[in-house]
């Protein structure tokens, strides 16, 4: 075990340059998958699913919703659990996107195993082309995130996402679900996306600095909750939450948040509402307001917010703003674990856990 050097403030960091990255280079990463489904498998192409554990599950289903909106064939995303034991039909003109960073997730594994035996299409999205996953894949998809230091993944949620999205905008173009003007104008909103994503760490840090912290500090559970592909930063904020400064945290899409758990609310649970300004503002912001108003714990952020005491910063536009979303969620985790007294360079021991679990091939419980 190594003792780490770099922050995991400095990976948050890091991402701004990896999306850009990633957007410039899309044509020729993209390239791979496209030439393996040539022009008769875009032509057949139904569906899109999505398949991963843990933070590859929770990037798929936040970038969900853009894939919809443009790739011009419905895009699922599943666990491997799901998808291997409790699926009963398996569409032979889909595209099976597999997504382990590591490539040792041993279930996402076995669910590209029942796809590679039916010969039917199938990618794998891994951190490299040497992963035991892409290795056995017949297409790779490079996820972008390079090497990441922490198990608690930051990088490789935001550049799997940004990827993903990428990749649904690749194939909508092709199959003339997406215009050229359509294409030029997500393009243009991409490209703002890692000016707009650069202040966001600094930006959560003092505004959690000024107040913030402490009230969630003191609250027995963090809920973070949205709309859309906020909600998929929701659950990751909550996955993050928990593993980083090990603070019970659960992630709620807005809607489903008040249909049972508005009844549960006390002073003891602070809500984090991620608004986009978008057709559920009101919603966000009642929420928000119920929470400040009647328990003294609910925060807004982004958008459009409640008080001077919430986060307000300007997005990108409405189809790429998830990952600002995600830079406060990561930004959240990291602050609170030193809060805690967490010493995030000390080595992961994860030895006496792996005497009665082992997730993924190399032992690596925390990987994705």
């Amino acid at each position: 075990m190594q003792t780490l050097t770099v922050s995991m403030l400095d990976c948050i960091e890091r991402i701004p340059s990896l999306i850009k990255a990633i957007f410039e280079n899309r044509e020729t990463v993209q390239k791979e998958v496209l030439d393996y489904l040539g022009e008769e498998g875009l032509s057949r192409l139904s569906g899109m699913v999505c398949v991963g554990s843990g933070t590859s599950s929770t990037s798929a289903i936040t970038a969900s919703y853009f894939a919809n909106k443009v790739a011009g064939i419905p895009v699922s995303a599943t666990i491997p659990s799901d998808f291997c034991y409790h699926t009963y039909h398996y569409d032979p003109n889909a595209l099976y996107v597999f997504i382990s960073q590591t490539g040792t997730s041993k279930l996402t594994k076995q669910a590209m195993d029942v796809i590679k035996a039916k010969g039917y299409r199938c990618v794998c999205v891994s951190e490299s082309r040497n992963t035991p996953m892409a290795k056995e894949a017949p297409c790779f998809l490079d996820m972008g995130c390079g090497y990441e230091e922490y198990p608690m993944r930051t990088i490789g949620y935001s550049t799997t996402v940004f990827t993903l999205q990428m990749l649904a905008l690749e194939i909508g173009r092709r199959k003339g679900a997406v215009s050229d003007a359509e294409y030029q104008a997500y393009c243009e909103e991409a490209l703002r996306l890692p000016e707009y994503l650069k202040p966001i760490p600094q930006m959560t840090l003092d505004w959690m600095q000024k107040k913030s912290q402490w009230q969630m500090i003191r609250s027995q559970c963090l809920v973070f909750t949205g709309s859309a592909a906020q909600y998929g930063v929701a659950l990751e904020s909550a996955v993050k939450t928990w593993e980083t400064p090990k603070i019970t945290s659960v992630g709620l899409e807005l809607e489903e948040g008040m249909h049972g758990a508005n009844y549960g609310y006390n002073s003891n649970h602070c809500v984090i509402v991620f608004n986009d300004g978008g057709v559920d503002n009101q919603k966000a912001l009642s929420l928000a307001r119920y929470m400040r108003e009647v328990f003294h714990n609910g925060l807004a952020v982004g958008a459009n917010v409640v008080c001077e005491d919430d986060l307000q910063f300007s997005l990108c536009g409405e189809n790429f703003c998830c990952l600002q979303f995600a830079a406060v969620g990561q930004t959240i985790s990291y602050k609170l674990a030193l809060d805690e007294g967490r010493d995030l360079f000390a080595p992961h021991d994860n030895s006496v856990m792996h005497r009665y679990f082992k997730t993924h091939a190399d032992g690596d419980g925390n990987a994705s």
